[in-house]
């Protein structure tokens, strides 16, 4: 189910940029629904914690997946008036996962960055193999 609503949106957002008029109003109906869908799109990124990198399947669904949720996120940046309104979001939350960090659990930073590049690189290219942060 997830995989079809996040089709429609991406179908959604490729007609957003013809929509010149529109664009004020839908962002003051709907600024603070696509905030809350990007902070859901960086939780969507996280490696789950038994994650198996030596499990090909896995890192090929993961990946694919990944690659649909950083379109989004690239998606967002569009509709909330480019990337740097995103990155200043993000900043916010990369900044509470920071002390998680000491505990060993580095997955929800790794998704935050990893979502900030996606908003800054355009679409579908954020990266999808996970980069060692110690």
């Amino acid at each position: 189910m997830r995989w079809h609503k996040l089709q429609l949106y991406n179908e959604v957002a490729a007609v957003w940029e013809e929509q010149t008029e529109l664009k004020e109003t839908l962002r003051g109906k709907y600024g603070e629904a696509m905030v809350e869908f990007c902070r859901q799109c960086v939780r969507l990124q996280r490696y789950p914690e038994d994650y198996d990198p030596t499990d090909e399947e896995d890192v090929d669904k993961f990946t694919s997946w990944r690659r649909q949720v950083g379109e989004s996120i690239g998606d967002c940046a569009l509709f909330l008036g480019g990337p740097a309104v995103v990155l200043g979001l993000l900043w916010t939350e990369a900044a509470a996962e920071f002390p998680n960090i000491a505990m060993g659990h580095w997955h929800g930073l790794e998704a935050t960055l990893n979502a900030m590049l996606a908003a800054v690189s355009g679409r579908g290219r954020a990266v999808s193999t996970p980069v060692p942060l110690f």
